[in-house]
């Protein structure tokens, strides 16, 4: 290793040649650097011993790399690090220690004897009193439950666990089964009844407080518990009756709250104090009577008198029988609501039908030769078809195309511009003259009116011409600083949502689509995060483009750095072919180069390298770089391409 160390800085008292013993191998077993599992080899140099260490496995090894020391088959260990100790010539010698560290070690291995020697008197010591316990206590628990015992006796169960587990055991404290009539009291789950041949021993090795037999059984609080019991086995059986009869609908009871009647049968008994005591709640109107759309459940008479019986309000409950119905006044009321949301909703489905853009209105600009058109506002265009399909909404305001007229009186949107750049998203919408015209007749405050004339319309090629005739007339400077202004906001974006594409890794492959809500302050860096939480994209497998034009190259700049807007879409490839990331800098941004010529580097390419892209090609499943072309399945793990 000397030759590989001549930049260190040694001491220049040193003058022996630096060796380094190769003291440890951290191997990596796995497809690639970004999953799999790792296992130390550590060197044992007092007895010439390798040792593999795997997890909680340990075991003695021969050197584990006598051969070439890469393998092929990266599902078997590689090594990943290895670790070197520095020693001297003077050090591979047998070095001989001082007497005052033999006499110190000798010191320490005496102590050491003595000490083992303390220790297995003590352990044997333990051990003894530890087998005497067992024994006891095995033949203890065999007398607590003897059949043939003449009398038993009560034990608490706290203190038989402690009896069981602990070594400090104290008195037997019958004390806690004691009743407030000095008898035994009738819970159960707090004692234990054992042999009169275990209580006389354990009585007599640990001493007790109070001595509860059979005959010490409280006769009052036995009677009060099997009352207690056969009431609510009877209560039970009486609900159980009440849900019955109260399944199908009666024309002969009462109504109650629906919503009230399933709180109860899922209460049990004892919790009923837990409900509100109003099992008519909801069901009155303003004028006493039955609501129209109460949410009730007709019970009969025999139901109702139960819960009559059981639950009392203070104010009393309001009785609804079924043969009454409910309210005719709310009724009335009810059918003039009605009758009025059915007109709106009529009124406004013809309004709808009548203006044909609910239907074919779009962000982006479709013109026809020799034709006129209307401009309005995007956001109007919103808050109608809102109003339209929510009958709850009253009234929409007019729309006002102010916002588009300069303070020269021209028009400060540039619709050729946009047309021919078939922009998406914009502000404004392109209509009809007759929709105008029906929209200037319902809303009267509309305008001022936008006009647009399509002159001339026809195709270069590929390039689209037209001319425009607006009223008012294009205000190209107004219009320039209005877009510039716009640019400007959507550029300090804060919690907007923007899509995120995954460019597919074949021709055929489908493309994966995902709206991340993000920030003009988010970093690079933290867009490939959460990128890689949706998609599931290594962070430096991702090469990532704004609108298919600007490259994200830098992990430190913000959105805001790049001109990102809302607008806009972020679109992510992996190894692409295309020229753009061919030429865009090193779209991995600082692999690690110390795997290179490996296959621990996955598919993380560097985006320049088009001839190796063009040599390779990237599994969807598991990232591995196939080097067969035309192969139609990935060699590593058998998917398709």
């Amino acid at each position: 290793m000397t030759p590989y160390f001549d930049h260190l800085e040694l001491d220049s008292d040193l003058e022996a040649e630096v060796h380094f013993d190769l003291v440890g191998i951290i191997c990596h077993v796995g497809l690639s650097a970004n999953s799999g599992h790792y296992i130390y080899y550590s060197y044992d140099k007092v007895n010439g011993q390798w040792w593999r260490f795997d997890d909680s496995r340990i075991k003695a090894t021969d050197y584990p790399f006598k051969a070439d020391i890469y393998n092929e088959n990266q599902t078997e260990e590689s090594p990943y690090i290895l670790i070197y100790r520095k020693c001297t010539m003077e050090d591979l010698g047998e070095a001989t220690p001082p007497d005052h560290i033999k006499d110190l070690i000798s010191e320490g291995i005496d102590e050491l004897l003595e000490n083992i020697q303390n220790y297995s008197s003590l352990y044997e010591s333990r051990m003894n009193e530890l087998n005497e316990k067992f024994v006891f206590t095995k033949e203890i628990y065999k007398m607590l439950s003897n059949p043939n015992s003449e009398n038993y006796y009560w034990l608490p169960t706290e203190w038989l666990k402690i009896w069981l587990t602990s070594e400090d055991i104290p008195a037997i404290n019958n004390s806690i089964l004691v009743c407030d009539h000095e008898k035994l009291c009738t819970n159960t789950s707090i004692m234990k009844r054992v042999s009169g041949e275990a209580w006389d021993i354990l009585s007599t090795k640990y001493g007790y407080d109070v001595e509860l037999t059979d005959n010490d059984l409280c006769y009052e609080c036995t009677s009060s518990y099997f009352y207690e019991h056969g009431k609510n086995v009877r209560m039970e059986n009486e609900k159980k009756h009440i849900i019955a009869s109260s399944r199908n609908y009666t024309t002969k009871g009462f109504f109650i709250c629906k919503s009230w009647y399933n709180q109860w049968v899922k209460t049990p008994i004892n919790r009923y104090h837990e409900l509100d005591p109003n099992f008519t709640i909801g069901l009155a109107c303003e004028h006493g009577g039955l609501l129209p759309d109460a949410d009730k459940k007709s019970i009969p008479v025999e139901s109702w008198e139960y819960f009559c019986n059981y639950f009392r309000p203070e104010e009393g409950v309001a009785e609804f029988p079924t043969k009454l119905g409910s309210c005719n006044e709310c009724n009335r009321t009810q059918r003039d609501v009605r009758y009025i949301k059915n007109q709106i909703e009529s009124e406004r489905r013809r309004e709808k039908n009548s203006l044909r853009i609910y239907y074919n209105i779009k962000r982006k600009i479709e013109l026809r030769n020799r034709a006129t058109f209307k401009i309005i506002p995007y956001s109007w265009f919103e808050d109608w078809k809102f109003y339209i399909d929510n009958y709850q909404v009253d009234t929409v305001e007019d729309p006002d195309n102010s916002e588009f007229i300069c303070e020269h009186g021209g028009l400060n949107i540039d619709i050729r511009k946009d047309y021919i750049e078939n922009n998406h998203k914009l502000d404004y919408c392109v209509i009809k003259s007759n929709d105008w015209s029906k929209i200037e007749s319902k809303y009267t405050g509309a305008g001022p009116e936008i006009s647009v004339y399509v002159s001339s319309m026809k195709y270069a090629g590929n390039q689209k011409l037209v001319e425009l005739e607006c009223n008012p007339e294009f205000c190209a400077e107004c219009a320039e600083t209005r877009t510039l202004s716009k640019f400007l906001d959507s550029l300090e974006f804060e919690n907007e949502t923007i899509e995120i594409i995954q460019e597919p890794l074949t021709s055929y492959g489908m493309r994966k689509k995902r709206k991340i809500v993000l920030n003009h302050y988010t970093t690079v860096e933290q867009l490939k995060l959460l990128i890689f939480q949706e998609l599931d994209i290594d962070p430096f497998q991702q090469c990532l483009w704004f609108d298919d034009e600007v490259y994200l190259e830098d992990n430190t700049l913000t959105l805001r750095d790049y001109n990102v807007t809302p607008q806009g879409g972020i679109i992510v490839k992996i190894g692409s072919n295309d020229a753009k990331f061919s030429t865009s800098g090193d779209a991995t941004n600082g692999i690690e180069t110390g795997f290179e010529g490996t296959n621990l580097l996955g598919s993380n390419t560097d985006c320049k390298n088009e001839e190796h892209l063009e040599q390779h090609w990237a599994c969807a499943l598991c990232t591995f770089l196939n080097d067969d072309l035309a192969a139609k399945s990935c060699s590593m793990c058998g998917t398709d391409r």
